[in-house]
Order: structure tokens, then C-alpha cells, then sequence
């Protein structure tokens, strides 16, 4: 529902399909246990990778959540499958 919300509030059509894993979605990428919050306070939020899947093409990159300003909630664009 959060996301469903962040990609409305952006302009973004609803996600047909969402995936939540920690491990990583790109090659190179780290896996979601590796990002640590910025700050002294313990961040009790998940710490998750996503991929949203949208019934019209979307373009990127796209920032979404709470984190997007301390360097999280980056989407990019993937390959589509066939």
C-alpha cells in the first residue's frame, strides 16, 4: 500500500506486480543488509530490494520512500523479459 501510494503521489500508474527480497536484484548490487541507516537512532524500517512491474512502460529513474533522501529508493529501468 506504501509504495502503491509513493508511486501515485509521483504520477506513476499503480504496480500490477510487486516483489520484495534482500537479496539483490542487479548484479553488483548489495545485499540489503548491508545498508545501515546514516544516523546514531536505530532504523527499525526493512531494509528490502523491490521490483515493481507496471502495466505501461515507466520511465527512470525513479526515487520512492522514506529513504530516498538519504540515498535509498533508487529504481531503475530493467530489461524486459523475452
Amino acid at each position: 500500500e506504501l509504495l502503491c501510494a509513493a508511486c501515485a503521489r509521483i504520477g506513476l500508474p499503480e504496480p500490477n506486480a510487486i516483489q520484495f527480497t534482500s537479496a539483490p536484484l542487479l548484479r553488483a548490487a548489495p545485499h540489503a543488509r548491508a545498508f545501515r541507516s546514516p544516523t546514531r537512532r536505530r532504523d527499525h524500517r526493512p531494509k528490502l530490494h523491490v521490483e515493481l512491474r507496471f502495466d505501461q512502460p515507466v520511465e527512470g529513474p525513479v526515487l520512492l520512500g522514506a529513504g530516498r533522501h538519504r540515498g535509498l529508493g533508487l529504481f531503475r529501468p530493467m530489461e524486459e523479459e523475452g
